[in-house]
């Protein structure tokens, strides 16, 4: 803050002072006028100062909550380009100000970028005034405030990669049907919780070995709640959720929506781009017990490529442009994969453009369905059968259907002619159904198949993903966090982290680059030190300590750090170690304030 009253002044007072010789008779009224004057004058330089400092104080305030509630709106600068809520960024900016007693908008300036990250500068003009300093001439000085707030990118996975689970990479991204155990893996999308999931809660801790019996007649070593009609009585519904807003079209209007959402990223100049997905609807069945749903580990890539098509989940894709990272009401549909047995249209306020959607096979339990995919046999469904679904012993399908083990284009060409990268939100959901899901993503230039390039264009799971390691490799890039999180605290959830085989150990951790930062294991979990550093001790001697449940990790960013990519490791050994197959969720999230104040 500007000091109106400075050393200089002071020193140039007292020289004044010195230099006056001792008052004959006869001057002393007119030293006292003149000494009078002085002191008024210091005197008024000491009350304005304050009065300056209180007005630049609350005027820097102003500016602080203007930018702070402006950044959100970085992509919507002005009333002439709004958001769907109707704000923008000099609007906000403005409304805050004038809560801070600030409502001459002539002297509010609002600057606002998207490049590389959200970023708004707010300056307001001040006229201080004075009072006591105007006696000797000074009546007022024009002067200014600044203040600019960012905002954090989101944390994505791989967010400088062109694919998400490539096929042969040995890590697949897949969903759980609805009517499914949340135990194989994938938290989101089932209906029910089948038992208590946090490894917090000591209390209900796995047993080490398969003595429970899940709702599907299954065994399990994970407890069970109380038996239900449905789900349990105790904890009706699935307490887990995707994010707000992170829904697809299948389940967008659902209670229950489900699915993970990727961030797309179209560089400036990129043109021609097209996001391709392997295996848009086929679901995986056990090879050698085509009758049930998929009640165990196993390669879901692997020959005989059997699958059951009365357990078959619906399957949607949706793609979304992503004005801003942090309201999804912004979020505008542009193109979806469909199930045949719905339109785009008869959902409620979607319009999709002729060529932005298309639909694939609905596998809806019927003959038509069985003959598509080359199967032989009547499917005779048993009413009143949660638990038990319908079986027709020996069924297995031929996977005959163009989509089925290959790469599908989501109808839309991305182009950005502007000078900042453009985004958008690509979901998978599904609705009903058993078995699991595997798929992977691709994004390709001028019409290029995978394997391809992209241009630049990347794509990466967004907060959260579910992933099917199943390989030789035990380092998977998992998260990139942005440099802009230096100094923050990041959380990372993992659900699921690891099942062996009887005679095998696991133990698992969460990497990332040198002197990145510390990471922290609460003190539940069972953990192991070494030359690599902690991991915990998900398995010893098969006891699958942590299965269907949720573990947190806390990471703290060092003050320095550059940014980087993130891992989940692993080793595996035992008496007859067999290749890894682990079925886990990892979300990653910020528990601090998204918005910056940088100046």
């Amino acid at each position: 803050m500007p000091k109106f009253y400075t050393n200089e002044t002071r020193t140039t007072i007292k020289s004044v002072l010195c230099k006056t010789r001792r008052p004959q008779k006869g001057q002393a009224l007119v030293l006292f006028a003149f000494s009078a004057v002085v002191l008024i004058a210091i005197a008024g330089l000491a009350i304005d100062e304050v009065t300056a400092f209180i007005q630049m104080n609350s005027a820097q305030s102003a500016a602080d909550a203007a930018a702070i509630a402006a950044v959100p709106y970085a992509a919507f600068p002005t009333a002439a380009t709004p958001a769907p809520d109707g704000s923008n960024a000099v609007g906000a900016a403005d409304i805050a100000a004038a809560q801070n007693g600030f409502t001459d908008t002539s002297k509010i300036s609002v600057s606002a970028t998207m490049q590389p990250i959200p970023k708004v500068t707010v300056s307001i003009a001040v006229n201080l005034s004075f009072t006591l300093m105007a006696l000797v001439g000074v009546n007022a000085i024009g002067t200014s405030v600044t203040a600019t707030a960012n905002m954090l990118p989101p944390i994505n996975s791989d967010n400088t990669q062109s694919s998400v689970g490539l096929p042969g990479s040995g890590e697949y991204i897949f969903l759980t049907g609805q009517n499914d155990l949340k135990e194989f893996g994938d938290p989101y999308s089932t209906l029910c919780e089948d038992g208590w999931s946090d490894a917090s809660n000591t209390t209900y801790a796995d047993a080490p070995n398969y003595i429970y019996t899940t709702r599907l007649g299954t065994s399990t070593n994970a407890p069970q709640y109380p038996t239900g009609p449905q789900c349990s009585p105790a904890s009706p519904g699935n307490p887990d959720a995707v994010p707000g807003g992170f829904g697809g079209l299948l389940t967008a209007n659902s209670s229950v929506p489900n699915g993970e959402s990727y961030l797309v990223m179209i560089p400036p100049g990129a043109k021609n781009i097209v996001l391709w997905i392997y295996n848009p609807q086929f679901v995986y069945q056990n090879g050698t017990n085509t009758g049930s749903y998929y009640d165990s580990y196993e390669n879901i890539f692997s020959p005989p490529y059997f699958d059951n098509i009365q357990f078959y989940p619906n399957i949607a894709y949706s793609l979304y442009s992503v004005p801003e990272w942090y309201h999804r009401s912004a979020d505008t549909l542009v193109s979806a994969i469909w199930p045949n047995n719905y339109a785009p249209q008869s959902a409620p306020n979607v319009y999709l453009p002729a060529g932005s959607w298309k639909y694939l096979p609905s596998l809806d339990m019927t003959s038509a369905d069985l003959t598509l995919h080359g199967c032989s046999g009547a499917l005779i469904p048993q009413s009143g059968s949660y638990y038990n679904p319908p079986i027709t012993a020996g069924l297995g399908c031929v996977p005959t259907p163009s989509d089925i083990m290959n790469w599908v284009a989501m109808p839309y060409t991305f182009s950005n002619s502007t000078s900042a990268p453009l985004y958008y939100r690509f979901t998978a959901d599904i609705s009903g159904g058993y078995g699991l899901h595997a798929y992977a993503l691709a994004i390709c230039a001028d019409g290029a198949s995978p394997p391809c390039l992209s241009e630049g264009a990347t794509v990466g799971a967004w907060n959260t993903q579910t992933i099917y390691l199943n390989g030789s490799q035990t380092n998977y890039p998992i998260f990139t966090i942005p440099a802009a999180y230096k100094g923050q605290q990041v959380t990372v959830r993992i659900f699921n982290p690891g099942v062996a085989e009887s005679d095998e150990n696991i133990n698992l951790g969460v990497t990332g680059p040198a002197n990145a930062g510390t990471i922290i294991y609460p003190s539940y979990l069972r953990t192991t030190s070494g030359s690599g550093g902690t991991t915990i001790e998900t398995a010893i001697a098969g006891d699958n300590l942590y299965h269907a449940k949720w573990i947190t990790v806390t990471i703290q960013l060092a003050p320095n750090y550059n940014g980087g990519q993130w891992y989940i490791t692993y080793s595996i050994f035992g008496a007859a170690t067999l290749t890894p197959m682990l079925p886990l969720t990892v979300a990653v999230s910020s528990p601090g304030n998204l918005v910056q104040l940088t100046s």
